[in-house]
Formats: structure tokens, sequence, C-alpha cells
């Protein structure tokens, strides 16, 4: 079965930030999301969305069937004033497991950097990982490996900027060789250590460096900026 992935992230004058609650609601108190042929109730109403880091919100669930669209509604709770938002489900190509702002959030990226192209290619490989572990590996860790794993090939093109003088003068870069794998980055590091399965150490171990670039991204994200 297909599992869908929303995402919403919610800023206050361009800055992620938490809010008091996240849910699958509508203004009616009748469905959370909901088939758009038959009307079918799949996210019951008031169902709460996971906080998986700073002003970044998730829900998953599993599609009835294949190539279906869905309708469904967002409530925020945000200085004491709560907001509904509509969206639309199309859920007609292969899914990631993780989405820019989760990348993002662990890589300190600049808002400008598109990171799909990085996230399409890791979980392209995590989908190898999940046909090598089997059962060893369940969809959050699977999902955990892919988010380190886009984090790690962002950054062998943008590295990131560990430490600065105080004049701006000289700066150091997190980086390593791209000869050196996933090893080259503390993002490939991690994506490593997360693996109990071992099955991404052997299917790169022979792995030239470079990307393969293309491939689709249907998760939904929504953004949502609060007025002030």
């Amino acid at each position: 079965m297909t599992t869908i992935r929303i995402v919403q992230t919610f800023k206050v004058d361009g800055v992620l930030t938490d809010v008091t609650s996240a849910k699958l609601s509508d203004a009616d108190a009748l469905f959370g999301v909901k088939r758009n042929d038959t009307d079918a109730i799949v996210v019951a109403d008031d169902t709460a969305m996971t906080n998986v880091s700073t002003g970044v919100y998730k829900y998953e669930f599993t599609a009835p069937a294949a190539g279906l669209t869905y309708t469904g509604s967002l409530e925020f709770v945000y200085s004491g004033e709560t907001t509904y938002k509509l969206f639309t489900v199309d859920h007609t190509a292969v899914l990631t497991r993780t989405q820019e702002d989760e990348v993002r959030a662990i890589g300190g990226f600049k808002e400008g950097i598109s990171l799909l192209p990085f996230i399409q290619v890791a979980s392209r490989l995590v989908d190898r990982v999940s046909d090598c572990a089997g059962s060893d590996l369940d969809e959050a860790s699977l999902g955990d490996i892919e988010m380190w794993l886009a984090a790690h090939y962002a950054s062998l093109t943008n590295p990131l900027i560990m430490s600065k003088s105080i004049a701006g003068a000289s700066s150091s870069f997190q980086r390593g060789q791209v000869t050196d794998g996933l090893k080259a980055t503390v993002f490939g590091q991690q994506a490593l250590a997360l693996d109990s399965s071992g099955c991404l150490e052997k299917l790169t171990a022979n792995q030239r460096p470079g990307l393969l670039w293309g491939g689709t991204e249907a998760a939904l994200e929504l953004d949502y900026e609060a007025e002030r």
C-alpha cells in the first residue's frame, strides 16, 4: 500500500515557528482528509499532526486505492487565533520520505537553495536500502536515513560554513573529500549510523562520486505564513 505524506510549515515573518496546535480538521468538525470521488473520510476530524522540527508538521496515512485525489483541512492555533486552510492532494507519483524543510532544518541550508533534487536522489537510494533490508528497517527509520542522505548530497555542492572570523576574513567548511563517499560529511556518517541493517554501506561501498538527477516528488508540502 502507498503512504501519503502531508507536510505543513508555519512561519511568522518568514521564520519557522511552532504553533500551539496543528491538526487535520475542518471548521464544521466533519473531516481531516476525505476522498474526492466518494467523500469517504480517510483521516478523522481533530487528528493531530506531528511536530517534526520547529514550525514543521507532518502526518501520514495509507491510501485506500491508487490514483485518488483528496481534500483536506488544516487547523492551526497560534497566538490565541484559530485558522482553517483547505488543500488538495493529487497523489500521482512516487513519494519521498522526507521534505525540504526537514532537510533544511538539520543542514542549515539557505531558503533560496532548492533541496528537491538531493531529496529525490536520496529517496531512490533508500528505496534500494529498503529492498535490501526488508523488515529490518521500518518506514520511520527509512525516513530518517533519507533525510540525512539528502543533507549529505546537498552539502557536497553547498558546503556548510562552520565557523567565521569576527572580521569575516576567513571561514572553514564542513566538507570532506568526495572520494570518501558517505563518510565525507557528518550527514552521510549519520545516515550510515542509522542503518542498523548495514545495507546502505553495502550498496555504496563501490559507488563512484556524483549524483543522478531527475525523478518526481509528490508529497504535499504546504507553507503557511502568519499575518501580523
